[in-house]
């Protein structure tokens, strides 16, 4: 059968039909126009994410978080203007106050040279012009949303140090627990056959990023149910966290038992890449286990 023929026309025409509907149109005006002012608005905050983006491997896939962010709001155009959010006088006046309050606090980090705040305020204002604009999305789709671009934003470096502490502490307990021969004393593991370093960027930072950024990206895209979303991304930040701790261990260990002649040591991070992708397993098991569940009570 020829390829040609498997195609659903008939679908696809009406999907594109629907992105021609008077109110995707003005909602993909409103949001091309809300993306170009922010643009000039935060250019600062954005470029200072932009060299984040090439400057720190942690970062390196912030760019492609941020393009398939603006593709999901570009999805978002069918179902735009469905509850007509924007009529309701309490919410429009919610929204003057939440970007005053929101901008403030921006000006506010851009006078002290607070980045962090700066990107967080940055990403809330944007996503809660899009939120009251588009008038079908509801808090929960937004909230994820969100989530999902902050995972492409330089917010987390802060917690490279107690990740770090965290892995240290965690791979010291499995050590001691295994009877194996060791002193570890701050980041510095050392064992009979040599000493090795749990650095920041054995923090496991990088694979709870990218963790979290497919976790929301299947959230949204997937499930609706909050509970089902929220079960999602702790377990996919949860199962990283414990991927990378094997990772540490089991590199410590493999030096100990070859007297630190494992190639494996000097390539701990295709390693830790692959227990990264078993540990994605149950997560995309249980997401679907949600995605049945959800798809059975809607049609009861």
């Amino acid at each position: 059968m020829s390829i040609l023929k498997l195609v659903n026309y008939s679908s696809l025409n009406k999907r594109f039909a629907s992105y021609l509907a008077p109110q995707a149109l003005v909602f993909l005006g409103v949001l091309i126009s809300v993306l170009l002012l922010s643009a000039i608005i935060f250019r600062q905050s954005l470029a200072f994410a932009y060299d984040s983006w090439g400057s720190y491997s942690g970062y390196n896939h912030g760019a492609l978080v941020v393009l398939v962010w603006i593709v999901l709001l570009i999805r978002l155009a069918p179902s735009a203007g469905s509850k007509q959010i924007g009529e309701k006088a309490s919410i429009l006046l919610f929204t003057f106050l939440a970007f005053f309050i929101l901008f403030f606090l921006y000006r506010l980090s851009v006078i002290l040279s607070f980045e962090f705040a700066q990107q967080i305020t940055m990403a809330s204002a944007i996503m809660l012009a899009v939120f009251l604009t588009h008038g079908g999305l509801n808090l929960g789709q937004a909230l994820i949303l969100l989530a999902f671009l902050f995972c492409g934003l330089p917010v987390w470096d802060s917690s490279a140090g107690f990740l770090q502490e965290w892995t240290v502490s965690v791979t010291q307990s499995a050590l001691s627990a295994i009877n194996m021969p060791s002193l570890v004393y701050g980041p510095y593991v050392e064992i009979p056959s040599g000493t090795f370093v749990i650095a920041e960027g054995c923090s496991g930072l990088r694979y709870s990023l990218a963790a979290l950024a497919i976790a929301t990206f299947y959230a949204a895209t997937s499930l609706h149910r909050t509970g089902h979303r929220l079960v999602i991304v702790v377990l996919a930040i949860s199962l990283s966290l414990i991927a990378n701790w094997v990772r540490v261990i089991s590199i410590v260990w493999i030096g100990h038992v070859t007297e630190m002649k494992s190639a494996l040591i000097d390539d701990h991070y295709f390693f830790g890449w692959v227990l990264f992708g078993i540990a994605l397993v149950p997560i995309f098991l249980i997401g679907r286990v949600f995605e049945n569940r959800e798809f059975v009570d809607a049609a009861a």
